[in-house]
C-alpha cells in the first residue's frame, strides 16, 4: 500500500500496517479493515480514516521509533517518510546512517532531518536506529 509524501508515493511496509491494524482493531469493523487492506494507497481510504493513521503514525514515530531501536524495515520507512514530507522551513532533506557490530549484532543508527530544522538552534535532530543478528 502507498503513501502520499510531498515529493512522492512510497511503499508502507506490511509490519506497519499490521501493527496499526492490530492495534487499532477495535475502531474499525473487520469488513472495514478488509476494505481497507483492499485499497491500492491511503489515499484511497475515506479522510476520517487518513487523519486516523497520520496520528497513529506520528505517535509510531515521536513515543516509540525516534531515539530508539526499533525493526529494520520500520526505521527505514520512517526515514523515508520524513525526507519525502519538507519541512515547513524548507531546505533539503540530510540523513547519514552509521553501523557498528558488538556482541554478535549490528546496530545501525541515523540522523536525519532537513537543513533549515538543521540550522535552526531550536529544533533537534531525528535518530533512529535498529539491530539485526549476525
Amino acid at each position: 500500500m502507498l503513501l502520499s509524501t510531498d515529493t512522492d508515493e512510497i511503499e508502507i511496509p506490511d509490519e506497519i500496517l499490521t501493527l496499526f491494524f492490530t492495534e487499532k482493531k477495535e475502531s474499525f469493523k473487520p469488513e472495514e479493515i478488509q476494505e481497507m487492506k483492499k485499497k491500492e494507497s491511503i489515499s484511497d481510504w475515506k479522510s476520517d480514516d487518513i487523519d486516523y493513521f497520520n496520528e497513529w503514525l506520528d505517535s509510531l514515530k515521536y513515543e516509540r521509533c525516534y531515539e530508539n531501536i526499533c525493526s529494520k524495515e520500520i526505521a527505514e520507512f520512517l526515514v523515508r517518510e520524513a525526507m519525502n514530507n519538507v519541512a515547513w522551513g524548507g531546505g533539503y532533506p540530510k540523513e547519514t546512517w552509521m553501523s557498528f557490530k558488538d556482541n554478535g549484532y549490528e546496530y545501525t543508527i541515523c540522523a536525519f532531518g532537513w537543513s533549515s530544522d538543521l540550522e535552526d538552534k531550536n529544533q533537534s535532530i531525528n535518530m533512529i536506529g535498529y539491530k539485526e543478528k549476525i
